[in-house]
């Protein structure tokens, strides 16, 4: 049976509790394999965690200093290799790995969540897919600023639709925030958000001339009830 003309779809969003459970236990399931080792399997892993060791030490080895010159690059890539040498100071190499792999790993599912309950009707529960995301293939050889970076747009997705809504100091701090954060994770991630952005604001300024003053009748096919 279909829906009356303009009646709104039965929602099958799970409830609020529900989905909290879910999303902690597959959180649970998916940190598992960062808690089990010693050091987290990865290909590039054990290289960032000798930087980040040379990097949390370097005032306080002269060899270090000898032999190595740290340079701050400006196209990025090199936000979460100064956060996991600010870890290792505290907390050392093992634990430090560990944290910050354990922040970046949920991330996905919670901006995605995030961003979905910005929209009326939208299925909060597609956020549990977005855990997929969050162990890729990226997250595996050790791609640790580009899965921060892509974390971080969803976030910024999230924070540019609730301008739209809700329009503030407070969000736009928020949007330079995640902007300027997915510009130092990784330049690539930085450029898709800016291309996503770039196309958001073509789509809608050509769905404001295609409705505005009567255009609805330029648009073809349009949906009937």
């Amino acid at each position: 049976m279909q829906p009356a003309c303009g009646a709104a779809p039965p929602s099958r969003a799970f409830p609020t509790a529900v989905l909290t459970l879910l999303i902690l236990a597959i959180a649970a399931l998916e940190l598992w394999p960062i808690c089990a080792f010693q050091y987290f399997p990865s290909q590039d892993g054990p290289s960032h965690l000798y930087n980040a060791t040379l990097l949390a030490w370097y005032g306080d080895w002269p060899l270090a200093r000898e032999y190595f010159e740290i340079r701050f690059p400006a196209a990025g890539n090199l936000l979460t290799n100064v956060i996991l040498a600010a870890l290792v100071r505290l907390f050392g190499p093992q634990l430090a790995e560990k944290l910050l792999l354990s922040a970046i790993l949920p991330s996905y599912p919670a901006a995605a969540w995030f961003l979905l309950r910005l929209f009326p009707g939208a299925a909060t529960e597609f956020a549990l897919r977005f855990f997929v995301l969050g162990r890729g293939i990226f997250f595996s050889l050790g791609f640790w600023n580009f899965c921060a970076g892509t974390g971080a747009m969803l976030l910024m997705a999230g924070l540019a639709a609730k301008w739209r809504q809700q329009p503030g100091k407070p969000v736009a701090a928020g949007i330079a925030a995640a902007s300027g954060a997915i510009y130092f994770c990784h330049s690539l991630a930085w450029a898709a958000a800016a291309a996503g952005a770039l196309i958001y604001r073509l789509a809608s300024g050509a769905a404001r001339f295609l409705y505005a003053d009567g255009g609805e009748d330029r648009v073809a096919g349009r949906a009937a009830c």
